[in-house]
């Protein structure tokens, strides 16, 4: 697979479950609220883990694949489109205000699971929750939006998931005109050692490191 991050917290994952190719994009946001320069964005199944909210539930945006609309996904529940099996897992942001319901995102396909918090805002999981995420190969976590997590919640969090590679998404990058923080407090925090940024990762179960959990840096597309 390939994965992909356009900004904030949109994510693109273009996987390969069977026979064809299926793209994935999770949180797309309204690039009209940010001024960036982006044409539409093209996918088969869209998450959003906060309806109504521009910057991470921007399905206006998107145009689907194959002459198909894309499949759109805003609440919890489990379901299966094209190969891909996606749980969506209730959630809550209690940062921002007023507080708000999120969902977040397992998504298993090509033998991975990866799991996208969205707008995540609580301090750290519930049981429940990380009943739901006992094997995450992949972590997709916001790192510097003041309105999602806080830096010490979100590599607590890290900690208590324990993914197998970590994704940091929604911090600072020139091209994205909203108000985000840097990636390197939490960088920092989190004490792994990172590669250089990629514009692209691709990915398949072989390449998962056998045990520790690495940290890997994706430049915006």
């Amino acid at each position: 697979m390939q994965i992909s991050w356009l900004g904030i917290s949109a994510v693109r994952i273009t996987t390969r479950p069977a026979n064809e190719d299926v793209v994935v994009l999770c949180d797309p946001y309204d690039p009209h609220e940010v001024q960036a320069k982006r044409g539409k964005m093209v996918a088969d199944i869209v998450t959003v883990s906060v309806p109504e909210h521009p910057l991470h539930s921007a399905t206006q945006e998107i145009r689907g694949r194959l002459e198909k609309p894309p499949f759109i996904i805003d609440t919890p529940g489990e379901c299966e489109v094209n190969g891909v099996i996606i749980y969506g897992v209730p959630a809550v942001n209690t940062v921002s205000a007023p507080h708000k319901k999120v969902t977040l995102y397992m998504i298993e396909t090509e033998g991975l699971s990866l799991l996208h918090l969205g707008f995540l805002g609580q301090k750290t999981l519930t049981d429940a929750q990380l009943e739901r995420f006992e094997h995450v190969d992949v972590l997709f976590v916001p790192v510097g939006d003041p309105a999602s997590l806080e830096i010490h919640d979100a590599v607590a969090i890290v900690n208590q998931i324990e993914p197998r590679i970590v994704i940091p998404v929604a911090y600072h990058t020139a091209h994205i005109g909203v108000k985000l923080l840097g990636a390197e407090k939490f960088i920092k925090e989190l004490g792994l050692e990172a590669d250089e940024p990629a514009t692209k990762i691709k990915l398949a179960k072989k390449d998962l490191p056998a045990e520790e959990t690495k940290l890997m840096l994706l430049e915006p597309e």
